[in-house]
């Protein structure tokens, strides 16, 4: 089955009114009805930034890359698209055609 896939690339120290931006975005898909949504946290990564972000295991450091995934008909990852941008604009967010099996 033909699906598309929204990748949407923040920090976790990225919050709006208070709310972590990773917890909101899975707060509003849900509300829309999307079909599911997870959140995975990274190890390492930098963005335009160029700052790194990485797990330290001895100190909580707070700005750890995080990626929301959602997979869905090309309907509704428009619909969280516009979900995301309208919660923070200048986000990462990478759609891409997968084949569910």
């Amino acid at each position: 089955m033909k699906a598309k896939t929204l990748v949407v690339l923040l920090h976790e120290g990225m919050f709006v009114d208070d709310k972590p931006l990773f917890k909101l975005i899975v707060e509003k898909f849900k509300e829309a009805g999307m079909p599911g949504v997870s959140v995975f946290k990274g190890i390492m990564g930098y963005g335009r930034h160029k700052g790194l972000s990485y797990i330290d295991p001895f100190h909580g450091h707070g700005d750890d890359p995080i990626m929301v995934i959602m997979v869905g008909s090309e309907e509704q990852v428009e619909k969280g698209a516009k979900i995301v941008k309208s919660l923070k604009e200048d986000l990462l967010v990478i759609v891409f055609d997968v084949e569910i099996i």
